[in-house]
């Protein structure tokens, strides 16, 4: 029987590299039938900077390595899904001034939320 499920991918996509996290991908749109929708959380960064790649580190000497990916990276490893909304997680949770203008300009590095669909 077709699987139109709803899938979860909620604080999990930032700790896998790109070929775990392009396999499951696959694997998951293999499994789910067309019309099935995933969320997903991605820590986003287009820049590297000094400040969040000492962050970036401490997670990696710690055993949780997290790869930031900028949104042409992350469209690129979640396909064949349908990326339907892409947008900040501040925006998801109505929350805009959770971060000022210098937390970002800082790090350069925030949550981002998708929406994906399988066609």
């Amino acid at each position: 029987s077709e699987r139109r499920v709803a899938i979860g991918c909620i604080g999990l996509a930032y700790f896998l590299d790109d070929a775990a996290l392009s396999g499951l991908m696959q694997a998951l749109y293999d499994w789910a039938a067309p019309g099935s929708s995933m969320a997903l959380s991605q820590a986003y960064g287009e820049i590297i900077t000094s400040n969040n790649q000492a962050a970036l580190d401490a997670f990696k000497r710690s055993g949780a390595e997290i790869f930031l990916r900028n949104e042409a990276e992350i469209r690129h490893i979640v396909a064949p899904w349908h990326v339907r909304e892409i947008k900040p997680l501040a925006t998801w949770l109505n929350m805009e001034n959770m971060l000022d203008e210098s937390d970002r300009s800082d790090g350069n590095a925030e949550m981002f939320g998708l929406i994906l669909e399988r066609m």
